[in-house]
């Protein structure tokens, strides 16, 4: 069994299946593997990870083959994305209420991205999101690899037809990505960035 958890830099669960990979199930299944991986990514990046490591135990891949594929790719699955407003992320503790009122009443849209010890750090700041979806598909230009073979995975919390489509748009300029597939966020990675949130998601340097 292969368990690519969560970003330890974001949640606990990796310790608890470290902790029965090692205890519970080592005891009831003695003669059975279990490999856990600290992917360091999250929601839609790690959705990638293990639509890739699913593919690759399809080729016929061995357990450790896949296991040495996540371990020397994982960084190269990338996160980038604005929330709407900066009260969900004062909530989660990431801005203090100061920052977080100032910050909304100017508009201003922190461009979050994943780093390597699997948090989220804020790459640059901009003023609206017309200004934020450019500078995105700026940086994803720069970062992606073999655009033309890959799907960029637009992830958005309750965005309207037209915000989504601007955010493609905006990509699709600067980018020339096979296709930009626009998927619904999970409730835990929307909880805390809150509704209006957009990221987009792709395979970078």
């Amino acid at each position: 069994m292969l368990y690519l958890a969560c970003s330890s830099g974001l949640s606990a669960s990796i310790n608890t299946a470290k902790i029965l990979a090692e205890g519970a199930l080592k005891e009831d299944y003695p003669d059975q593997r279990v490999i856990v991986v600290d992917t360091l990514r999250a929601g839609m990046s790690l959705g990638m990870i293990i639509m890739d490591a699913q593919r690759l135990k399809d080729e016929g891949k061995t357990l450790d083959e896949v296991v040495d594929f996540v371990e020397k790719r994982k960084l190269h699955y990338k996160e980038i994305g604005i929330p709407e407003t900066l009260t969900y992320l004062k909530r989660a503790g990431r801005v203090s209420g100061a920052a977080a009122i100032m910050g909304n009443l100017i508009q201003l849209k922190p461009i979050l991205i994943w780093d390597d010890k699997g948090c989220n750090g804020v790459l640059e700041k901009a003023i609206g999101k017309k200004k934020a979806y450019a500078t995105m598909a700026k940086y994803i230009k720069e970062d992606i690899v073999e655009p033309e073979k890959q799907d960029v995975y637009l992830m958005h919390a309750d965005c309207s037809e037209a915000e989504i489509e601007a955010f493609k748009k905006a990509i699709l300029s600067e980018v020339p990505v096979r296709s930009v597939i626009a998927l619904p966020l999970g409730p835990i990675i929307g909880a805390s960035s809150g509704p209006g949130t957009i990221i987009g998601n792709y395979i970078g340097k």
